[in-house]
């Protein structure tokens, strides 16, 4: 638990004195926290986690098997040896992503609440552009995780600058951003084509491969897609389950008389703004 805390407080570039400064907590307790005397009560890492832009759940001892990772944002059950390989599998794609494409904010929890934050600050007048300007890079670059994430960690995908520029392009997003700071992200980064207007996700371009031959019938495409499924075990079902379904929250891969429901609302941990916030940008207009 206290390595945990260490972790997200170095991450800061933060002492223990920083956050008992911050947090108004005496020192002696992260001494004892460390020593094994006792832990911060309830109140207390609330306060820390608000701090360090985590969650309680990653400093609070697990209630569960039933984990949730902190950088790679994997759920999985603890006790099952499947489960812990996979989580190992996916946090390996994730200390990979991060080497192709620096820090990645991939669980859905801290993801909401470090874009929540740094939302509201870059739409407060009273604070300066430069503040604002910081906290909208922050948004992006919480988006930007999303889509990475969203990707497989593909090498692939776009860098963050150019995703910035392709969101700058995305008149849905740019709605959101007064004039000064537009103009500011404009004159950094620029725009370019690459995804589509409403949306947040970049969808690396398929492979040759991977595109079904001219000519095969719709059900012999079934007949390939339940060959491959019936191959998975129970939890890779789900996960293929899910991946379907996030295809169908994707305007262009739907049939135009189908109604889809949106990813925005899929994410835990979002509050109802910040849903609607998710689920303007990312509406096809």
């Amino acid at each position: 638990m206290y390595e945990l805390y260490c972790r997200y407080r170095d991450k800061k570039k933060l002492k223990d004195s920083d956050v008992s400064r911050a947090t108004g907590i005496p020192q002696s307790t992260f001494s004892d926290w460390k020593s094994g005397r006792s832990k911060p009560n309830t109140e207390k890492l609330l306060k820390i986690a608000d701090l360090l832009d985590t969650s309680i759940e990653y400093l609070d001892e697990w209630k569960s098997d039933i984990i949730t990772c902190p950088d790679c944002g994997f759920t999985y059950d603890s006790s099952d040896e499947k489960d812990i390989l996979l989580h190992r599998e996916e946090h390996g794609k994730w200390e990979k992503g991060t080497v192709l494409f620096g820090e990645l904010i991939c669980s859905p929890v801290i993801n909401e609440k470090v874009k929540a934050k740094n939302r509201n600050i870059s739409r407060d007048r009273n604070r300066s552009l430069e503040e604002r300007y910081h906290a909208a890079i922050t948004v992006l670059k919480c988006l930007f995780s999303r889509s990475v994430q969203h990707s497989g960690f593909d090498p692939g995908h776009v860098q963050f600058h150019q995703y910035i520029a392709m969101m700058l392009h995305n008149e849905s997003y740019r709605k959101y951003l007064d004039d000064a700071l537009c103009q500011k992200l404009l004159a950094d980064y620029g725009t370019m084509d690459g995804i589509q207007n409403g949306e947040s996700i970049y969808y690396v371009p398929r492979s040759p491969e991977d595109i079904p031959p001219a000519g095969l019938s719709l059900h012999k495409q079934h007949e390939k897609i339940v060959q491959y499924y019936d191959l998975l075990n129970d939890i890779g079902q789900h996960v293929a389950t899910e991946r379907v379904k996030e295809l169908t929250e994707v305007p262009r891969y739907v049939k135009e008389d189908t109604h889809y429901v949106k990813a925005a609302h899929a994410i835990e941990g979002a509050s109802q703004e910040d849903r609607q916030y998710d689920e303007d940008i990312m509406d096809h207009f």
